[in-house]
């Protein structure tokens, strides 16, 4: 086949672990793949970066392919998933004064969704304050999103008129927080564990308690560049395959976090 090289989007999170380690580890040249991964800060600019042509492949939100082929994105561009790298892994952080409050209508440290939700249901009902309480996501159209809203409507909170939904990046959602602009999010890892780490947020609910095992990110490619250039993306795919092995191995766990954690990955 020869060599090619592929230029991948991806965001700073835990779940970029299997385009991370196909470069790092060597399964992506194994396959006579020049694989370059830019690091991006929203997923506004992935899904923007792909339509102009600046990477033919990128680490995305499920839905975001899904998106782009309706039409609904401001470029919008034939995408095909060939391949899911996470599944789940989100969760629900608040800040210190929210989770106090929760705290005070029954929340527990368990992550029970129906318990804590219902808590944060009444903490709404007497919040005396005109501002209403806001939530952030990642993107318009992501798992974050959708499971939000279904976990509040499902503990009788109306995400649409009880609640403000807004958009932040994951890697800016703590700050956010901290600063007092959100008053909690729905992010994946390692941002929630950063939120309770670093801006003494609180934990409140997590996806696999919602939806287990939901699609979460997939591998996002150009639909003209995958039809002209199969091989290609049949190398990249076994590459990714290793990488998940690989990943997948508990003996490797280490590795994998001491790698994702330089500068260049998740730092």
């Amino acid at each position: 086949m020869g060599r090619h090289a592929i230029t991948a989007g991806f965001l700073p999170l835990t779940d970029s672990a299997l385009l991370v380690a196909a470069k790092v580890k060597g399964f992506a040249e194994a396959e006579e793949l020049d694989l370059t991964l830019v690091r991006e800060t929203s997923w506004a600019n992935i899904r923007d970066r792909i339509a102009v042509g600046h990477f033919e492949v990128a680490h995305m939100l499920a839905p975001m392919p899904i998106a782009s082929n309706l039409g609904l994105t401001p470029l919008p561009l034939p995408l095909i998933a060939p391949m899911a790298l996470g599944l789940g892994g989100n969760a629900v952080t608040v800040s210190d004064t929210l989770w106090q409050a929760m705290a005070e209508e029954g929340a527990q440290a368990n992550l029970d969704p129906a318990i804590n939700g219902a808590a944060l249901r009444r903490v709404i009902a007497r919040r005396s304050q005109p501002e209403k309480l806001q939530l952030a996501v990642v993107h318009p159209f992501s798992g974050h999103s959708y499971e939000l809203r279904y976990w509040l409507a499902a503990c009788g909170v109306d995400p649409l008129s009880e609640i403000d939904i807004v958009v932040v990046p994951p890697s800016m959602m703590a700050d956010a927080m901290k600063t007092g602009r959100i008053d909690g999010y729905c992010a994946g890892e390692p941002w929630n564990s950063f939120g309770v780490d670093k801006a003494t947020g609180h934990l409140a609910t997590i996806k696999a308690a919602i939806w287990k095992s939901s699609p979460e990110k997939v591998l996002g490619v150009q639909a003209e560049w995958a039809e002209a250039n199969p091989q290609t993306l049949d190398a990249l795919l076994r590459a990714l395959h290793k990488a998940s092995v690989w990943c997948a191995e508990k003996s490797n766990h280490p590795e994998l976090a001491e790698i994702l954690s330089q500068p260049e990955w998740i730092n």
